[in-house]
């Protein structure tokens, strides 16, 4: 069957009433199906904090949800998908990391990588709810979600919402229910991908660019001309000449925002690599949280090319030279949160936290997740979102994002695996 074909035949599953134990006048299932919503619009903020952490609002939602889907669990997830199986893989060489480096790093690393377990939990939930919520209903959630997104940025936008998060004093960029403008711009296109209604997506659209996330823009505009090739590449050939008037008309509209300083590929690789050479050779964790946090506006000309590419290419500079320090470090990296919560940059998270191993791990996991036969196509074209993006933006950590993920992925195959078990259920009866 064609990832289309799937995708619209997970529409049919299960849509007939069935009896089953229900919590206080609601069914589980709708239950744990109003809990994933609340989870996607819920505010992040810690409502308990220690250190840098917390535990936010939309943690006690999952606790929250736990109980009820554990209770009668089902199974209905099994057998897993290959790309969850690669998950478990990625998840083993991360734990492996932490616990190499526990002497140095503590509990974080555990901590790291038990947050990315946590997650995971949401494709459970959502596996479970499947099979009584139909496709369109859960594309009308979707709705909803862009709804209350848009209202949320008209709100932020007049100064009627505050704003939250790390760039809550960034006044031109929005950051909305997340912890900040790349997570949010990453949320906008998954809720657009599976908004039904046109003037949703939309809205998701100007959210987006608001966001000001240069690779998210560009990886939508990707993931938006992939989803139908042959109607998408014609519009796109049509906008370029609006858009080209429109810059015609308004010039300072591109150079006054942070779309002008964008630097070639070239010039960023030519950049990176002459970091690389002249940065000192860490040794420890202690001598990157000095140079980052002491020596950041010493080493980096903030008036030189892309501001935020540089910030960037000093850290990833420092990083990849650590590697080198001893065949430890190389496969096995740092350990999980080892580098704060900004490297800006995902692949170089990977493989300064996790190592060689680490890098690979998640490669494999992204590539089942992106070419799997099994993976779902509305989920194949959100991870390609975070994917492109996690070039330049720590989005595959980002609680929003991988949970969200993780409820559409755990929905479409649960209405697989459901569709499948009807269809045999005729063969199994007939004597």
């Amino acid at each position: 069957m064609s990832d289309i074909s799937m995708t619209e035949a997970y529409a049919g599953a299960d849509r007939s009433p069935r009896k089953g134990p229900a919590v206080r006048g609601i069914h589980r299932t709708r239950l744990l199906f109003y809990f994933a919503i609340a989870f996607i619009l819920a505010p992040k903020v810690n409502i308990v904090s220690f250190g840098d952490s917390g535990l936010r609002t939309e943690d006690f939602i999952l606790f929250a949800a736990l109980p009820v889907v554990f209770w009668r669990y089902r199974r209905r997830a099994h057998p897993f998908p290959s790309y969850v199986w690669a998950f478990f893989a990625f998840m083993a060489a991360s734990f492996l990391s932490a616990i190499v480096n526990l002497g140095e790093m503590g509990l974080t690393g555990l901590v790291f990588t038990g947050r990315q377990v946590q997650y995971f939990l949401w494709f459970l939930i959502a596996a479970e709810f499947a099979p009584r919520i139909s496709e369109a209903r859960f594309r009308r959630a979707f709705g909803i979600i862009a709804s209350v997104l848009l209202v949320w940025w008209l709100g932020e936008a007049s100064g009627l919402v505050p704003k939250i998060g790390r760039f809550a004093v960034v006044d031109e960029r929005i950051t909305l229910n997340t912890s900040g403008p790349y997570e949010t711009a990453i949320l906008a296109v998954l809720v657009l991908i599976l908004a039904p209604k046109r003037w949703q997506k939309i809205g998701m659209i100007g959210v987006l660019l608001a966001t000001q996330s240069r690779i998210t823009i560009a990886a939508a505009i990707v993931v938006w001309q992939i989803s139908r090739p042959a109607r998408n590449t014609f519009l796109l050939l049509l906008l370029v000449p609006v858009v080209l008037l429109v810059l015609a008309f308004d010039p300072q509209s591109v150079s006054e925002s942070r779309f002008s300083q964008t630097q070639s590929l070239s010039s960023m690789a030519s950049d990176l690599v002459g970091r690389i050479d002249n940065v000192p050779q860490i040794r420890s964790l202690e001598d990157f949280r000095a140079l980052v946090a002491q020596g950041l506006r010493r080493n980096v000309d903030f008036t030189a090319g892309d501001a935020s590419f540089q910030v960037r290419a000093y850290k990833w500079a420092l990083i990849l030279k650590s590697l080198t320090a001893d065949a430890q470090h190389l496969l096995l990296g740092w350990g999980p949160g080892a580098w704060g919560l900004a490297v800006d940059g995902h692949y170089v998270r990977f493989l300064g936290e996790g190592g060689l191993i680490g890098l690979l791990t998640a490669l494999i996991f992204f590539g089942f997740s992106l070419l799997g036969r099994d993976s779902p196509l509305p989920y194949r074209l959100g991870f390609l979102t975070m994917a492109l993006s996690c070039i330049f933006i720590d989005a595959a950590v980002a609680s929003k994002v991988s949970s969200t993920l993780w409820i559409i992925a755990g929905y479409f195959h649960g209405q697989r695996i459901n569709q499948w078990r009807q269809s045999q259920a005729p063969e199994r009866s007939e004597p």
